[in-house]
């Protein structure tokens, strides 16, 4: 038997879902540090989020675990996050 300590197997996630997660992250972390929005309004934020870029809270949680014992997802997650974060700023740009 493992020891305890031990990392368990990688758990597969597609490029796709880490671009989902990375933006549903980026999207929660807007919405809670927004004070202007209540509670429940943040909820909903963060649910409407999950659901439009089609990540279930258990997948969002299943990833998320995964990620911290995970060194390769949790870089690929950063560079998605970066990517997103990129693309809006030349979005802005263009405006």
């Amino acid at each position: 038997m493992k020891p305890a300590t031990m990392n368990p197997s990688p758990m597969l996630v597609s490029d796709d879902e880490v671009g989902r997660f990375a933006l549903v992250a980026l999207l929660i972390n807007q919405v809670t540090a927004d004070r202007s929005l209540s509670p429940e309004q943040r909820q909903t934020a963060v649910s409407h989020s999950a659901r439009r870029n089609k990540i279930t809270s258990q997948r969002f949680s299943e990833i998320e675990s995964a990620a911290e014992r995970d060194l390769s997802l949790q870089h690929r997650i950063k560079v998605a996050a970066e990517a997103h974060i990129n693309a809006v700023k030349a979005h802005k740009a263009k405006l």
